[in-house]
C-alpha cells in the first residue's frame, strides 16, 4: 500500500471524525486498513516498551507498524485542521447535502461488508447470532445519538477522558467521536483549539486519544479474533443505524436528532427549501467513492483477521 494512499486515507478518517455522527472507523473499514489498523495499536503492549527501554528503536517501529500509524496519523492530522475551519460551515449552509454523501458513503460500506460475509459465509443471514448482535449494533448507535449533551465545565480532566472515550467510538464504524465530545460539551471548544493552536489542550486531548486507542483496540481486536462474523454484523448494525441517524430531513441541530421527515414535509414545516436533488446527487456520489475506494484499497473485506 503507498504512502500516499495511506496518507489520503488518514485524511479521510480525519475529515469524518470532525463531523458528528459519522466515523472514521468508517472510513478505515471500507478502504481496507481497519483489521491491520487495530493489530497494529494492540502492539503497544510490555514487548514494545522494553525495545524502547533497549533502545531497539527499529524493532520497535516494526512491532508497531510505524509506517501505517505514522503516516495515517499525519494524514488525519492534515484532515482536522483542514475540516474544523470549514465543518461547521458546511453543517450550517449544506447540511442536506452533507448527510446525503455520508449516507451514500456508508450504505456502500455496509453493502460491501455484507457481500463479504456472505461469500465466506454463505449462511449467515440464517443464523440468530447475526441478527441478535446485528440489532445490538445498530441500538448502540441509537443510543448514543439521543444521550443529551452533559453540563459539565470545561477542563483539562473533562478534554482527556472526553479524549479517551472519542478515541474508542472513533475505532468502531457507526459511532461518531465527534458526537462523544458533543455528549462530553467540548465539541467546539476542541475545534477551536485545533484552528487555534492551542497545545497544550490539543497535548492533554491527544493524550486521552492515545490511552483509549490502545485500550479499545485490545477489546475490539478480542471479538475479531473469536467472533468474527458477529463482529461484522455488529458493524453492519451501525452502520445501517447511522444512515438513518444522518436522514438529511429532520427538524435538528448539531449533536440532537429529531422526527425524520419527507423532503416535502421538511419544506412545509421549516420553510426551508430541501435541496433533495442535490442531495441524492450527493447521496449518489458517496456511494460511487464507497466503490472507488475499496477498490485501491486492500483485500480486508474478505473478512480476515
Amino acid at each position: 500500500m503507498s504512502y500516499i494512499g495511506l496518507f489520503l486515507r488518514g485524511f479521510a478518517m480525519g475529515v469524518s471524525d470532525s463531523v458528528p455522527g459519522v466515523s472514521g472507523g468508517t472510513i478505515a473499514l471500507v478502504t481496507g486498513i481497519y483489521a491491520r489498523l487495530i493489530l497494529a495499536l494492540q502492539a503497544f503492549d510490555a514487548t514494545f516498551f522494553l525495545l524502547l527501554l533497549k533502545w531497539k528503536l527499529r524493532a520497535a517501529w516494526d512491532k508497531v507498524d510505524g509506517s501505517l500509524l505514522s503516516i495515517v496519523g499525519v494524514g488525519m492530522a492534515f484532515g482536522l485542521i483542514v475540516s474544523a475551519n470549514g465543518i461547521l460551515f458546511l453543517l450550517s449552509n449544506f447540511f442536506e447535502p452533507l448527510m446525503g454523501f455520508f449516507i451514500g458513503l456508508l450504505l456502500s460500506s455496509a453493502w460491501l461488508l455484507l457481500l463479504a460475509l456472505l461469500y465466506q459465509h454463505e449462511g449467515v443471514l440464517r443464523r440468530l447470532d447475526s441478527w441478535l448482535t446485528f440489532f445490538c449494533g445498530a441500538s448502540v448507535v441509537f443510543f448514543t445519538m439521543i444521550l443529551p449533551p452533559l453540563s459539565i465545565e470545561f477542563g483539562m480532566v473533562n478534554i482527556l477522558v472526553g479524549g479517551f472515550f472519542a478515541a474508542g467510538a472513533m475505532l468502531l464504524p457507526g459511532v461518531s467521536g465527534a458526537f462523544v465530545l458533543l455528549v462530553f460539551g467540548i465539541y467546539e471548544a476542541m475545534l477551536s483549539a485545533v484552528v487555534t493552536g492551542e497545545f497544550l489542550t490539543l497535548a492533554v486531548f491527544g493524550s486521552g486519544c492515545f490511552i483509549g486507542l490502545i485500550i479499545f483496540s485490545r477489546g475490539i481486536g478480542f471479538f475479531l479474533k473469536f467472533f468474527l462474523t458477529q463482529s461484522y454484523s455488529f458493524i453492519l448494525g451501525m452502520l445501517a443505524a447511522s444512515s438513518i441517524v444522518l436522514w438529511p430531513w429532520q427538524v435538528s441541530t448539531i449533536g440532537s436528532y429529531g422526527e425524520l421527515l419527507t423532503p416535502w414535509e421538511f419544506k412545509l414545516i421549516t420553510g426551508n427549501e430541501s435541496r433533495f436533488w442535490f442531495t441524492f446527487i450527493a447521496f449518489v456520489v458517496g456511494c460511487s467513492i464507497g466503490r472507488v475506494l475499496r477498490k485501491f484499497s486492500d483485500k480486508e473485506l474478505q473478512v480476515s483477521y
